[in-house]
């Protein structure tokens, strides 16, 4: 809105869940689908040659494209880590005869690039995370120790958070509880087959390691959803085992396998559009990769045998449908909307959300400054999960709220830190240096490298809807201050 005080901003958060999976080479045509999902998974695995091999899943399984490697053979279980503030994807992997970490990464419109060495000696397998802007990889050095090293800058060298006393061996997993911000390792013991896991929380720090028992082997996939940590690992016996952890553990869960042995690490992926677990394992004698998927309310289902020759073990990602065109969409139809009477604020957005005054409105309006309400009214048309409200982190009219909640939320990005806007974000104008007050809010739908700003549609802009093209102001001389992604 142009006006005096313009107020604006605010929204949901989209955590878009990353995870990783090793596989092998070789697809089987007419392979079977993951599941009905509207994003999509990506695995990764090392060929038997020692190539770097990915595979997509969206509708269908788009077949092994092999990434190669660094001159230098690949081994164990690869890491892949989905960066959301870019839609990059990087994958890591472990070199066979010098132990350091490869790392190549994809770039949208440009595709996978060079291989880079990271340097290090570690072995087994490789786990990534990308949260809060940084990246996080772990690894098993020779001696057993467990390894991590981040990147936000630059990295920062490899850190031993050591072990419980035994060496740990094969691949660790990772999950990042993002209700708290804290990391969760978790490693198994060479010699009894336990798993232990060591915990990071803000402020202070890695703490003391702990026994979850258990006989397993290879390594363990982990993740964190909705409260609660699922991990998983291949029994001695070649099953795949769960255990969950809510207020308490709840003890190993058989899943099983397809009638022939599992070896190595497994995958798990979280498909956060449907909220189904898809596990992945690899045949002990085929090489074969097989899956299996949870599903709430019908609980696990069957194996199905995806094929291929694979070494290793897994990790796997799912990477959630965006909802930034479908925003976009929504937001470009309303084009041409002028509240009514003209001049009055009365409109149909504060309506839907029983906020303003009825003073002088026909019925299905009331009349409030709404470039917000407007903003929030098309990111709730598209799916996205948010309070309207006015408490602390809620979406409302305040322009500020959107600022607010993308600062709660871990989707604010400042203008000046190097952050591509996408379609669906909400841009926000004029907020001030105490982060209290903000001019206006407008929803992106496109931007074009190069410009000074994003195309835009406006909400309560001279009374109306209007589409922005590369629009850096609000209209009245409050600059662009930055975007809250959805």
């Amino acid at each position: 809105m142009v006006s005096t005080s313009n107020y604006w901003k605010r929204v949901w958060s989209l955590a878009v869940a990353v995870l990783v999976v090793a596989v092998g080479v070789v697809a089987t045509p007419g392979r079977a689908v993951a599941a009905s999902s509207t994003g999509q998974f990506h695995v990764l695995s090392v060929s038997p040659g020692g190539n770097l091999f990915q595979d997509a899943f969206t509708s269908s399984w788009s077949g092994w494209e092999s990434l190669g490697n660094d001159g230098e053979a690949l081994t164990g279980s690869p890491g892949i880590a989905y960066d959301s503030d870019n839609g990059s994807y990087h994958a890591f992997a472990v070199g066979k005869s010098s132990g350091n970490v490869y790392q190549v990464t994809f770039t949208p419109g440009s595709g996978w690039g060079d291989w880079q060495n990271l340097g290090g000696v570690v072995q087994g397998g490789v786990s990534a995370v990308f949260e809060n802007g940084t990246f996080h990889i772990f690894s098993i050095s020779p001696g057993g120790n467990l390894f991590q090293d981040t990147f936000s800058s630059g990295w920062s060298g490899w850190e031993s958070l050591g072990n419980d006393g035994e060496a740990l061996t094969g691949s660790p997993g990772i999950a990042y509880d993002s209700d708290n911000g804290s990391y969760h390792a978790f490693a198994v013991g060479k010699s009894s087959g336990n798993v232990y896991q060591v915990t990071f929380t803000p402020g202070s720090g890695w703490g003391d390691w702990q026994n979850l028992g258990g006989v397993v082997q290879g390594g363990v996939s982990a993740v964190f959803e909705n409260g609660t940590f699922h991990i998983f690992s291949i029994s001695p016996g070649g099953n795949l085992f769960q255990d969950t952890f809510s207020s308490g553990w709840s003890g190993w869960q058989l899943l099983g396998n397809d009638s022939e042995a599992l070896t190595g690490s497994p995958g798990v992926a979280y498909d956060s559009d449907n909220s189904s677990f898809h596990a992945f394992a690899q045949g002990a004698n085929s090489g074969a990769l097989y899956q299996v998927t949870y599903t709430p309310g019908s609980g696990w289902g069957d194996w199905q045998n995806l094929g291929g020759v694979l070494q290793g073990g897994f990790n796997a990602v799912y990477v959630p449908a965006n909802p930034g065109e479908t925003i976009a969409s929504i937001a470009t139809a309303q084009v041409g909307y002028t509240d009514s009477p003209s001049d009055t604020y009365c409109n149909k957005f504060s309506y839907y959300w029983g906020v303003g005054s009825t003073s002088g409105c026909a019925s299905g309006t009331r009349a409030e400054e709404w470039c917000a309400d407007f903003a929030a009214w098309v990111w709730r048309q598209a799916g996205v999960s948010f309070t309207y409200g006015f408490g602390s982190g809620d979406v409302n009219a305040g322009a500020v709220s959107f600022y607010q909640w993308g600062q709660a939320h871990g989707t604010w990005h400042a203008i000046g830190g190097g952050y591509t806007p996408q379609p669906g974000d909400v841009a926000v104008y004029g907020l001030d240096s105490s982060g209290t007050s903000a001019a206006h809010v407008a929803v992106v739908t496109s931007y074009t490298a190069g410009d000074a700003g994003p195309n835009v549609v406006n909400g309560d802009y001279n009374d109306r809807v209007r589409a922005g093209t590369d629009q850096t102001t609000n209209g009245e001389g409050a600059g662009l201050s930055g975007y809250t992604s959805p």
